[in-house]
Order: structure tokens, then C-alpha cells, then sequence
């Protein structure tokens, strides 16, 4: 199962496990994360994407909204950078989509190392957020699939 934003079709792009990496430009990627199971606790799921990565530095969280898809799928949208603990150096910045599609989420994040950049790549990728979608064709849906197990 994977999250589908149309729009992305003719940007590079390359794919490693489960995540598509799209090159918006030479110090901004998109990563959009193949669909998982969503726990019960959505506010601790969400913390535990965002704060990843936190090896190399501290995850400040700058925003927190709330959004829906043009479907009406809720998405939370999370603004954050990466700093260098010793020197507050903004390492990365980066926005997280967080969708909810019935038992399954989706993770999609912009990361950039120049403000410009990023700046840019939100504006491009704004527009297109409101059109994602679950592709459940690359998989069983999986409360379907829990149903025709059972019968």
C-alpha cells in the first residue's frame, strides 16, 4: 500500500524500502513512506515520526495544525528543524504531512538544508498535499483482508 500525490510524476526520484525520494531541488527531497497500520495512540505515532533522525542533532517543533485532503482524510502537518545540540545551528528543516486513511497512515516530508529551498518546496508541494491519496492497490486493504481471513 502506498501514498499517492499526484503531480510528482515527472520530478526524479528514487526508492529504497518503502519510502519514494523525490529530488525537489539540490538541498530539498521529498520522502513520501509507504502506508503502515496507524496505532490507537495517533498523538504518540505522530511524535515518534517527527522526532526521528535525533542522532545527528534535537528536533525543535516550531508548528502543529490540523488539515484534511480534498476527500475530507485528516492530516496534521508538523514544521520542525533539525539543531546541533552543542551549537543550535539549524541542521535541517523540515514539514511533516501525517494522513489518516480509516486504519492506515501516511508519512510524507520535506527536508531541506537552505531556507530558500525549503521555503520553495513547501510552496510547490502545498497545493498538492490536498490531493493525496491511499493507492491500496499495491496491497489488501487491510481491514478487508482481517474480514475475508475470517469467513
Amino acid at each position: 500500500m502506498q501514498l499517492v500525490i499526484p503531480g510528482l510524476v515527472d520530478l526524479p526520484r528514487c526508492q529504497v524500502g518503502g519510502v519514494i525520494t523525490y529530488r525537489l531541488s539540490p538541498r530539498a527531497e521529498l520522502h513520501v513512506h509507504a502506508l503502515v497500520p496507524l496505532p490507537v495512540d495517533r498523538a504518540s505515532w505522530g511524535m515518534d515520526v517527527v522526532l526521528t533522525d535525533t542522532l545527528t542533532g534535537s528536533v525543535k517543533v516550531a508548528q502543529v495544525f490540523q488539515k484534511h485532503t480534498e476527500l475530507g482524510w485528516p492530516a496534521t502537518i508538523a514544521a520542525s528543524e533539525l539543531v546541533d545540540p552543542s551549537t543550535a545551528a539549524v541542521l535541517e528543516l523540515r514539514l511533516h504531512v501525517l494522513y489518516e486513511f480509516l486504519d492506515v497512515g501516511g508519512v510524507v516530508v520535506i527536508r531541506a538544508t537552505d531556507l530558500a529551498e525549503f521555503t520553495a518546496a513547501c510552496d510547490f508541494m502545498q497545493p498538492l498535499f490536498v490531493h493525496a491519496q491511499p493507492d491500496f492497490g499495491a496491497g489488501e486493504v487491510p481491514a478487508l483482508a482481517l474480514v475475508w481471513a475470517g469467513l
